[in-house]
């Protein structure tokens, strides 16, 4: 099974030409175990989304359905339930045994931004083949807020993949007890046999504490992403306090932003991906950004007792309702080519979410109520 790569041998790829910018690629946008793109000047309204053949350049498909160009050199609001297609500042020179994935940034879900990567020749949103040379586009769908963006913002990110490695399939039985890596909000590590395990790990939802999450207001305010701290909860959001009954309804339609019952530890040797959970289980999204950096509720050695996991539901078919101890997403992990180098949360990469201790919103928003 490939192995994960990170922050070291990501470097690596840049040193070498594998990735290149239209910029200097900033310190900044290197994560544990991952790169954050950023958006280009170049930018398209188009009718919808679309997908290229194994035949077709996305930028084929633009001209073709683009409805005006965006230049971003100055913020631009996009709409909501828009389709915009951004050329971003990086490009790729893959070799032949890395491809690579990519996911929304924490701060982008928790606005409710759809960002997908489009690739030449490739039918796919997100997964980027071995060997692919060429250039990046992202696909923004705002859902719930207008949004104001600009050149130069990181929405997503990219994670990269060795084909020759032998990295991950470990048995998550046989990590857990090594690692303790669930605790619950007492500080004390859940024990493996009450952890719900099913080719990872299962998180249910916290429904005790005194707001348990966010639900978003059907507004036109306008959220501006160029600006952190700027925005005020209360303009897009109202709070939901813990429920009488113990349960949560969730209507469709609506964006919320939840959280974890479970506090979860990523040590340095792995990176964590949330993935959908059986459809089986009820029709609703649980999550938009969907990764956890190596050292999220780790540290380096372990120092950090657990931290949650927040999620964004969107709900699609009917109105739903959550229970106590009811699974809504799995984690898997996996192994690190390589431990990292650059912790999660830990020294110069500190983070709006390495603290957090349930349902916070976007680093966009100021701590004023």
């Amino acid at each position: 099974m490939p192995a994960t790569l990170a922050a070291q041998d990501i470097w690596n790829l840049v040193k070498n030409g594998s990735i290149s910018s239209s910029f200097e690629l900033a310190d900044k946008q290197l994560q544990p175990a991952s790169l954050d793109l950023t958006l280009g000047q170049q930018a398209y309204r188009v009718r919808g989304s679309f997908l290229p053949t194994k035949a077709e350049d996305v930028m084929d498909l633009v001209q073709q359905f683009a409805l005006y160009e965006i230049d971003l050199a100055k913020p631009v609001t996009l709409e909501k339930n828009a389709t915009y297609i951004v050329k971003l500042n990086e490009k790729l020179k893959l070799p032949k045994h890395i491809y690579a994935y990519t996911n929304n940034k924490s701060s982008t879900g928790r606005v409710d931004l759809q960002t997908r990567i489009l690739t030449n020749k490739n039918p796919r949103f997100d997964k980027i083949c071995a060997g692919y040379e060429g250039d990046l586009y992202l696909e923004l769908s705002p859902k719930s807020f207008l949004l104001t963006v600009q050149a130069g913002l990181s929405l997503n990110q990219i994670r990269f993949f060795d084909c020759q490695a032998d990295g991950n399939g470990m048995d998550i039985h046989a990590i857990y007890d090594e690692y303790h890596l669930l605790y619950d909000r007492a500080g004390h590590p859940i024990p493996q046999e009450q952890a719900l395990i099913d080719d990872g790990l299962l998180l249910t939802l916290d429904l005790e504490s005194d707001i348990i999450g966010y639900r978003s207001k059907n507004v036109n305010q306008i959220m501006d992403l160029t600006k952190v701290g700027a925005a005020k909860r209360r303009d897009f959001f109202q709070p939901i306090h813990r429920p009488d009954n113990g349960c949560l309804f969730l209507e469709k339609g609506h964006f919320y932003i939840l959280s974890s019952a479970e506090f979860v530890r990523v040590p340095p040797e792995f990176s964590v991906e949330m993935i959908p959970y059986d459809i089986a289980s009820g029709e609703f999204r649980s999550h938009y950004a969907g990764f956890f950096d190596p050292g999220f509720g780790y540290g380096t050695e372990g120092e950090i007792k657990g931290t949650p996991g927040v999620l964004e539901v969107r709900v699609y078919e009917d109105d739903f309702i959550l229970r106590p101890g009811q699974p809504v997403c799995k984690i898997v992990y996996d192994k690190l080519l390589s431990p990292t180098e650059v912790v999660y949360g830990v020294g110069d990469l500190k983070s709006n979410y390495s603290t957090q201790r349930g349902p916070r919103l976007a680093k966009f928003f100021s701590e004023e109520k």
